[in-house]
């Protein structure tokens, strides 16, 4: 019963869920639950019946032996709260006498911010629409935090991944156009890791076009052209004829993207 607790230590919303329930397990097993609960009166509140002197005397003994043993779980109770908890927290809870105070303070300040944590949350997702000129990969590490997060706050609200897809292509500046047309021309589930890496690729050509064609070059030559529409060897599918036949390559052909692949594949043919 004298162990210090070893548990989730309560750092805010993220920790919360995470370090009631390790608590809450720590002090049952314990048999110190009943403290949090206010539900084991002080012994020296009881009564004590006036009897003959002897049986009084040996009733005030008990009690007495009782009381301590309620002292000791009482501090031990205070102290493992204390232990589960940062130094902010800590400093909230730190005038207060009774684990029953401590344990309540520290849950209201967390189920009454609930809903309105959850509603800052989704506005946070909403406004990295709004970071055009942040780096997707930064913007693909806020979504999946704040989801995340979301998540902890309300285990009732899912966010598919295609709405994660969808305010991260929103995010993006009218630089990535043709590779946004691309995505939202294809018919079927995206996904985060293949929109990323279109957008990576795109944000490195912006960057730096001659980065690009040299790792395409070396890439080439380390493995040979294998096209990722129909399957064949010999070229890629910006090139293909079958793939530029379709809708979603009809789109890409008109691009600048797409025309620029098709005239750096005329001057690799030279």
């Amino acid at each position: 019963m004298g162990k210090d607790y070893k548990g989730t230590v309560l750092e805010g919303y993220s920790t919360f869920r995470l370090w009631k329930s390790e608590l809450d397990d720590d002090l049952k097993s314990s048999k110190l639950y009943r403290h949090v609960l206010g539900s084991t009166p002080r012994p020296l509140d009881l009564p004590v019946l006036t009897v003959e002197t002897e049986v009084h005397n040996a009733k005030i003994e008990v009690r007495a032996q009782l009381q301590d043993d309620w002292d000791q779980n009482l501090a031990l109770t205070k102290k493992k709260i204390r232990q589960s908890v940062d130094l902010d927290h800590k400093s909230s809870i730190v005038e207060l006498e009774l684990p029953k105070q401590m344990y309540d303070k520290l849950i209201l300040r967390y189920s009454e911010k609930n809903a309105s944590r959850t509603r800052q949350l989704l506005q946070e997702l909403m406004q990295v629409m709004t970071q055009k000129n942040t780096l997707v990969q930064t913007k693909v590490d806020t979504l999946n935090n704040l989801n995340s997060q979301i998540k902890v706050q309300n285990k009732d609200i899912v966010l598919h991944e295609q709405i994660l897809i969808s305010i991260l292509i929103k995010s993006m500046s009218s630089a990535y156009e043709n590779t946004i047309n691309i995505l939202n021309a294809d018919k079927g589930d995206l996904t985060m890791e293949g929109v990323t890496r279109m957008l990576k690729n795109k944000e490195t050509e912006i960057a730096d076009p001659e980065s690009l064609k040299e790792e395409a070059f070396y890439a080439e030559r380390r493995n040979p052209r294998l096209c990722h529409h129909c399957k064949k060897p010999g070229h890629f599918r910006n090139i293909c004829t079958i793939y530029l036949a379709t809708p979603e390559g009809k789109i890409f052909a008109e691009s600048d993207e797409g025309k620029s692949a098709a005239e750096k594949h005329k001057a690799w043919q030279v």
